[in-house]
């Protein structure tokens, strides 16, 4: 399959971000366009400079659709779930992007697979669980992945240009995202799975404010990958730094791409749903 068709429906994905505020058309281009274009050319087709510039454009992505959406994607099954330095030397997407998106696609399908495990257990059985044990310990074994890749980037990252600064957002993000899905139950034993202090939480909401913020106003990096990383810390911001996460998601909205306003909404939904919340606490 020509490399043309590739390139046609990841530029209306592209196109479906900018126009599109829902973000639906995006997802679909990605899910049932690209996506099956890259399956049917197959993964030895992508060899070309042309090819992999592509491919590795399409992971990030793909990897931040398949986190936001809570879906699955096929990058994290079979010969295309890999992080080959070697096939990527001429990849325009740096190292450290690279092996944060290969983690980013492990979290969401990990992430899926949690919330399946546990709902498809009774609750009376969840705490003596086999498989919710062994979700624990999978889950931990991930986040040991997730902090080695931020220690081993600290260390050979001597000079911080812009796509290693957004590497560390998506990992501060990525720590944000996996310790949550473990709070929305109370089956895990205590110290068994990956937790964060409020003090951890909220360095890592102003760590990622603080980047998004650098990558918006010095560099021609596009805005939209900056999406996830944004939910993540208006997810987890106790009113501080709201107003600066939806100035910065404006101005990625008035770069010219339109789902941006999706976050926004879904962001003043959640906070109005958390204050709700806080309120009848404060009632009972």
């Amino acid at each position: 399959m020509g490399q043309d068709v590739a390139w046609t429906t990841f530029l209306l994905g592209l196109f479906e971000l900018m126009a599109e505020p829902s973000g639906d058309g995006f997802a679909k281009h990605m899910l049932y366009g690209t996506s099956k274009v890259l399956q049917l050319a197959g993964l030895d087709a992508q060899q070309s400079t042309l090819q992999k510039r592509l491919l590795n454009a399409f992971r990030v992505l793909e990897a931040n659709r398949a986190i936001l959406y809570g879906d699955g994607t096929f990058l994290s099954k079979g010969k295309w779930s890999f992080n080959n330095r070697i096939r990527n030397k001429q990849a325009v997407v740096p190292d450290p992007m690279v092996d944060i998106t290969e983690l980013m696609i492990q979290t969401s399908q990990f992430s899926k697979q949690l919330f399946q495990v546990v709902e498809d257990t009774p609750a009376e059985k969840r705490s003596n669980s086999p498989a919710i044990k062994a979700l624990a310990r999978e889950g931990t074994a991930l986040d040991h992945r997730i902090t080695i890749w931020n220690k081993d980037s600290l260390l050979q990252s001597a000079v911080a240009d812009h796509f290693t600064q957004i590497s560390f957002a998506y990992y501060y993000a990525l720590q944000l995202f996996h310790c949550r899905n473990f709070t929305y139950y109370s089956c895990w034993e205590t110290g068994t799975v990956p937790e964060l202090s409020p003090l951890e939480t909220n360095a890592y909401v102003a760590a990622i404010i603080d980047i998004c913020d650098t990558i918006i106003r010095a560099s021609n990096i596009p805005g939209v990958i900056l999406l996830f990383p944004l939910r993540m810390a208006g997810a987890h911001d106790d009113f501080g730094h709201r107003s600066k996460i939806l100035k910065l998601l404006q101005q990625i909205y008035n770069s010219g791409f339109a789902v941006a306003e999706r976050i926004k909404v879904d962001l003043c939904d959640f906070w109005t749903f958390k204050g709700l919340e806080v309120s009848i606490e404060k009632n009972s």
